[in-house]
């Protein structure tokens, strides 16, 4: 576990209350209309706020909240997977018999990927 070092969060955060700030002064200054200017300004800054919080969000993806990794379960079921791969069933690969009759005229094709491209 690496959180993210204090100082580093506290820059993001201060920058982006000052990006909060920034863009509704610019898109203020920039559209006519006030209800355009607060769309405008809302969505950006709403957009930027998510892209954060999901990033806060998968700093720390082991743990017991709802969308942390369920690291137990797929330890669980990767334990699961080995003994079944150590079934004495696995260790044989089957056999294969290759009789010419029937091997020999598979059907085949040859594509180019040029063509469907074109």
């Amino acid at each position: 576990d690496f959180p993210m070092p204090f100082p580093l969060s506290q820059a993001v955060m201060a920058m982006m209350l000052l990006h909060w700030f920034l863009t509704a002064l610019a898109t203020a200054t920039a559209v006519d209309h006030i209800a355009w200017a607060a769309f405008i300004s809302f969505t950006i800054i709403f957009a930027f706020w998510c892209v954060h919080f999901i990033a806060v969000e998968l700093e720390m993806p082991f743990g017991d909240d709802h969308n942390d990794i369920p690291i137990h379960e797929m330890q669980v079921d990767f334990n699961r997977s080995l003994r079944e791969v150590m079934h004495v069933r696995a260790r044989i690969p089957p056999v294969f018999r290759f009789e010419a009759q029937k091997h020999e005229d598979l059907a085949a094709s040859e594509t180019n990927l040029q063509e469907y491209i074109a």
